[in-house]
């Protein structure tokens, strides 16, 4: 499996119609490549969800720090996966947002913004994680 996003870098750009400098967007086109002889089945978060489920992993894994981008799903049960049959190729636009956590207390936001990540797709099939690519918020 083969999971390669359309760039090595993107600047998050801030989300209009929310406070300054508290939320941030960027889009990432992935293509997910099947090389192998068996169907690979990526998770979906409901039956209208025409994406897979995904997570912004940070490079390298580091003890109790998080990308600020890794989304927090809550998804119904019994969802038909998406499946990639041998040989296929899928093509999907992620737009991805954060920080998708802040402590309550403070109001300040959990994890790391900028910096080296990559993507990991949700999968009955093993690891899926695409390239490394940075990120980089908008001055």
């Amino acid at each position: 499996m083969v999971v390669e996003t359309d760039a090595t870098s993107y600047v998050a750009e801030p989300l209009p119609g929310t406070p300054p400098r508290t939320q941030f967007a960027f889009r990432v086109i992935v293509r997910t490549t099947n090389g192998s002889r068996e169907p690979v089945l990526l998770g979906r978060c409901n039956p209208a969800s025409t994406g897979p489920l995904f997570g912004v992993e940070l490079h390298p894994a580091s003890a109790g720090t998080r990308s600020a981008f890794s989304p927090v799903w809550g998804c119904v049960g019994g969802v038909e996966p998406i499946e990639i049959r041998p040989g296929a190729v899928r093509v999907d636009t992620l737009t991805i947002q954060g920080p998708t956590v802040v402590n309550g207390v403070t109001g300040e936001p959990v994890g790391v913004a900028e910096g080296t990540m990559f993507l990991r797709l949700a999968s009955e099939s093993g690891r899926v994680v695409s390239n490394r690519f940075t990120v980089s918020l908008a001055p």
